[in-house]
């Protein structure tokens, strides 16, 4: 936002949820941008930059055992 001067007030780039799901075992991190949707990366031990991109909020869990 923007004050009467057009200076920045305030800018939300993304928000950053990083999700330790003890129920089913999923890891997750989400990035949401404002008004732009939602990325989804899970924890996959394979791959060797350790996290990689869910195609949906479902591809992103993993279970431990």
């Amino acid at each position: 936002s923007f004050d009467d001067d057009d200076n920045i007030v305030s800018t939300e780039v993304a928000a950053l949820t990083i999700v330790a799901n003890g129920f089913d075992g999923g890891e997750e991190i989400r990035l949401e941008y404002p008004g732009l949707g939602t990325e989804f990366y899970e924890f996959n031990v394979a791959d060797p930059n350790g996290w990689r991109r869910g195609r949906s909020a479902a591809d992103t869990a993993r279970s431990i055992t």
